[in-house]
């Protein structure tokens, strides 16, 4: 399954292939989303844990388990690139990305909008700014609003046309009400 994900999402790419560079992996594990990226840019290249929590994870099975499943993936692309990259991954090492921006909140309120952020904003390890400051709540709501118009009004949202009905629907009625 995890390669037809994979070949399904490079397939929506209009980079090729051996052209990219960072490889993101957003992850949803024990009610916590974080970001894993393969990045390709140094020479030994690396696997990149971005997590905006600071509290410890213990992902080194979940690691393991992506490595092995991308090298296998890319090894099966064919082309001499996707060879050549299959056996740079199989010799990456992961390294947890220290953010300043870390939140102390345990309840993991923001993690999946501030993992959109990092996917959103990071291109490998020189100086990173997200825009995230640590425990800002007004950033992430904002955020939060932003990502969540795009995708209610994206094309590919299937019930977009619903969503809108209902909110000319809520205008009308709040407009007899004045």
């Amino acid at each position: 399954m995890f390669c037809e994900v994979v070949e399904l999402e490079f397939s929506k790419t209009i980079i090729p292939k051996k052209d990219i560079e960072l490889f993101f992996f957003p992850v949803f594990e024990k009610d916590h989303y974080y970001l894993v990226c393969f990045n390709t840019t140094t020479d030994c290249g690396t696997i990149e844990v971005i997590d905006y929590s600071e509290g410890p994870r213990e992902n080194k099975k979940l690691l393991k388990n992506l490595k092995s499943a991308f090298s296998y993936f890319m090894n099966g692309e064919g082309s001499i690139q996707s060879v050549v990259l299959s056996k740079q991954i199989k010799s990456m090492e992961s390294v947890v990305v220290d953010l300043p921006w870390k939140s102390s909140d345990d309840n993991h309120l923001h993690c999946g909008v501030a993992m959109m952020r990092h996917m959103e904003t990071y291109m490998g390890l020189q100086k990173w700014n997200s825009g995230l400051n640590k425990n800002n709540d007004i950033i992430i709501e904002k955020l939060r609003l932003k990502y969540t118009l795009s995708i209610i009004s994206s094309e590919v949202n299937t019930v977009k046309q619903v969503v809108q009905k209902k909110k000319k629907a809520e205008e009308a009625s709040d407009a007899e009400e004045s």
